[in-house]
């Protein structure tokens, strides 16, 4: 909206409220198409990478009981810049995954984040890997210790879903029965624990969907 944004809002699911956060520490500059990940263990976020008209590459965590944010600083082999990447919290690893993106090309490697090393590691699975691409969804699935990724983009638009397996550190390609969402980019998948899986909604495939 007129550029880059880099404020902090809040929803209260009680109140039913929106409020603007004002956190102490240097926030991190405004961007589009990073991604953020929460951290149970540490109870805060982290916010890596995105576009501010360049590719960024910069690693920050909000703290949200000292409302303060700071720039974290891992060593180890990062991601690299990009933008349209997904990350999803491995609870049993306490760290992230960062899958897919663009920068100079879509990608489909896999970097974790160790939050107790404060270590990037890039992971060499097993299995084939899904296609490089951008704009997709990726979600965590606690029952089964790893995550899934669906569609997205990489020149053309993507169906395909892929599961990695954390423990077998494998990737394998899922088919499932019934009546897929159909290619797309820009959506979002969010897990449904009670239901023991996950919601797709929105994103665009020959026109903004909403189903």
């Amino acid at each position: 909206s007129g550029g880059y944004r880099n404020e902090l809002h809040f929803y209260d699911r009680q109140a039913n409220q929106w409020t603007e956060v004002t956190p102490a520490g240097t926030a991190p500059a405004g961007r589009m198409s990073h991604a953020a990940v929460w951290a149970p263990g540490a109870d805060g976020f982290y916010v890596f990478a995105g576009r501010d008209g360049r590719l960024m590459e910069d690693l920050h965590f909000y703290n949200r009981k000292a409302n303060q944010w700071s720039e974290v600083t891992p060593t180890g082999t990062a991601p690299g810049p990009r933008e349209g990447h997904t990350a999803v919290w491995a609870p049993e690893a306490d760290g992230f995954y960062v899958f897919g993106g663009q920068s100079g090309g879509y990608r489909n490697e896999l970097h974790f984040y160790d939050r107790q090393a404060n270590q990037w590691t890039e992971v060499t699975p097993a299995g084939t890997a899904p296609a490089g691409r951008m704009s997709h969804a990726a979600v965590w699935a606690p029952g089964a210790d790893g995550f899934y990724v669906f569609a997205g983009r990489d020149g053309r638009l993507m169906e395909d879903l892929h599961f990695y397996n954390r423990k077998a550190n494998q990737w394998s390609e899922v088919t499932p029965t019934g009546t897929a969402p159909g290619p797309r980019e820009g959506h979002t998948a969010v897990w449904a624990p009670e239901a023991d899986g996950f919601y797709v909604f929105g994103g665009q495939s020959g026109g903004y969907r909403n189903e």
